[in-house]
């Protein structure tokens, strides 16, 4: 188990390692389009009149997307080492909404108390699921009321 906990922090911080890069190459992208290319982030071309973004953006957001990013995974690391896993069992499953997001709503039983939430989830990780379903639910003994259902 402690193991599996460990490949699942790794995870978890190489997946934020992995968005900081995408939104790093994004801005820098960006730059490169209006101040090289000539075209502004929508498609159209700059106006001679209009000044491109400022090379601060790429420089001060890189840093910002790692250190936003790194301090996600390590909150995420932190919760998946101290949290317990209870079992609880799916309540409700809300229609799909935009972009393919579903709710699930749960409930699971905590040092004698009853918690009660949803969580917005893609819709083919929510199929699996049906009212009344038992799932497992990783809880914060810090923060009961924080949550999330263990992917299985």
């Amino acid at each position: 188990m402690a193991e599996d906990m460990s490949d699942e922090r790794r995870k978890q911080f190489l997946w934020g390692m992995l968005g900081a890069l995408i939104v790093s190459v994004c801005l820098w992208g960006w730059y490169a389009l209006e101040n090289f290319v000539g075209y502004s982030i929508d498609g159209k071309r700059l106006d001679p009149d209009e000044s491109p973004i400022s090379i601060l953006f790429p420089v001060i957001g890189t840093p910002l997307a790692f250190v936003g990013y790194g301090v996600w995974a390590w909150r995420q690391a932190a919760f998946l080492k101290s949290s317990v896993v209870v079992p609880g069992r799916v309540t409700s499953i809300g229609r799909v909404e935009m972009h393919g997001m579903r709710d699930i709503g749960y409930e699971y039983d905590y040092e004698g108390e009853t918690f009660s939430t949803k969580v917005s989830m893609a819709d083919p990780l929510v199929e699996r699921f049906s009212p009344g379903d038992a799932v497992q639910v990783r809880v914060d003994p810090a923060k009961p009321s924080r949550s999330e259902i263990v992917h299985q």
